[in-house]
């Protein structure tokens, strides 16, 4: 446990390793779902400028982040993410996402990712069910692609790690999502 920031309980300091972690990078806010629990639905901030981006990732070496993890709204909308990935890796970081997953259905920027280091997911998967999760995500056809990217990934070796909100609509239909 952790006490004032920076130290554990007891004032001991803690490891730079510690202190720094995983480094979240929001991307943007922009995204191909339209979930009905999602507190951004209607609105798209501005997305960060890809300099800022690269800066961030620069940052995050420069403090010991033990890996870079792009977020949003959904990371894997930005065309530069390709790019960005290399950049971590180039500069020892592994490179992980927090996706809804439907673009890397795309063998294409599934396969550009993982040769730029991409080595975790957190893919968003609703329900065990494709009629419960398209109705959440309000996008018809997302199952399929979030499936078809969880296996992608999973073929790759990418640690994947799924991510299930839990609303009234999926209660009932969460536990096949484990056993997908």
């Amino acid at each position: 446990a952790h006490g004032a920031a920076g130290q554990r309980r007891g004032g001991e300091p803690l490891s730079p390793e510690a202190r720094a972690g995983r480094a979240l990078i929001k991307v943007g806010y922009a995204c191909n779902n339209s979930c009905v629990f999602c507190h951004s639905e209607g609105s798209a901030p501005p997305r960060s400028q890809s300099a800022l981006v690269e800066s961030k990732i620069e940052k995050a070496a420069a403090l010991g982040a033990t890996m870079v993890v792009f977020s949003g709204g959904e990371p894997t909308l930005r065309t530069e993410l390709p790019a960005w990935a290399r950049r971590a890796r180039g500069l020892g970081l592994p490179v992980g996402l927090i996706t809804n997953g439907r673009m890397l259905s795309y063998p294409r920027l599934l396969e550009a990712l993982h040769r730029g280091g991409l080595s975790y997911a957190q893919v968003s998967l609703h329900s065990g069910y494709e009629s419960v999760h398209d109705k959440i995500t309000r996008a018809a056809g997302s199952f399929q692609q979030t499936m078809m990217a969880a296996l992608g990934l999973h073929a790759l070796g990418v640690d994947v790690t799924v991510n299930a909100v839990v609303t009234r609509a999926n209660l009932d239909t969460l536990e096949e999502v484990v056993e997908r």
